[in-house]
């Protein structure tokens, strides 16, 4: 993964408003584009292009959107939930597979259709968040032409474990800039552990696995 910051410290506050900066500064372009497309004041107007632009932009806003929400995420807020009181069923489990698929161009591998249903602490709209970050910080690790997948799977009693891989996998050693805005997000949510109900492991380069405290339903 991109060298982020220290996920025992906060990042300063210059960090985060200049990470994002940089990714709303990478959404503009594609709405000028989308717009020019569409004016036509080169010729006709191109509907597929303007289309293509208007997706690419989406992209990056729902990516923006993840990070700052996963930012956002305080251990108040994880301790007024009720424990255990938000229901994933396989549904709900390849919705939120899907999101980090669109936004990354991951392959999801859907749970099974009779996968159990589980209750987590945390809910869906921040589990979400924080799969659509961890799967962008591994884009962003391995680069554009890198496979990433992304799969769930019970990590054994008491948990959901949510991992998205890169094939082929940087070097240890490779580096690409800066931390972006879900780099940051995500040592954020990693400095919280038990307030979120969730474990963040970058067990190696282009490989990250989110663990999240779960509970079969009865």
């Amino acid at each position: 993964m991109p060298s982020a910051a220290d996920p025992t410290q906060a990042a300063p506050a210059e960090e985060l408003a200049s990470a994002i900066g940089h990714a709303l500064n990478n959404v503009l372009p594609f709405l000028f584009a989308a717009s020019s497309f569409l004016d036509g004041e080169d010729g006709p107007p191109d509907i597929e292009r303007a289309r293509r632009a208007v997706d690419d932009a989406c992209r990056g806003a729902r990516v923006l959107g993840a990070a700052l929400a996963t930012l956002g995420l305080a251990g108040a807020d994880a301790a007024g939930l009720p424990p255990f009181g938000q229901r994933i069923d396989a549904d709900a489990l390849a919705g939120i597979l899907a999101g980090a698929a669109a936004a990354t161009g991951a392959r999801m591998a859907p749970p099974p259709a009779s996968a159990p249903a589980l209750r987590t602490t945390l809910d869906l709209d921040s589990i979400s968040a924080i799969v659509v970050c961890a799967a962008t910080a591994v884009r962003r690790a391995c680069g554009p032409a890198a496979a990433l997948s992304c799969a769930a799977s019970a990590a054994g009693a008491g948990a959901l474990s949510i991992e998205v891989t890169a094939e082929p996998r940087p070097a240890a050693s490779a580096r690409r800039g800066a931390p972006g805005p879900c780099e940051l997000a995500l040592a954020h949510a990693a400095r919280m552990p038990g307030a979120l109900s969730l474990r963040v492991e970058a067990i190696e380069p282009g490989r990250v696995r989110l663990s999240f405290d779960a509970r079969e339903e009865a």
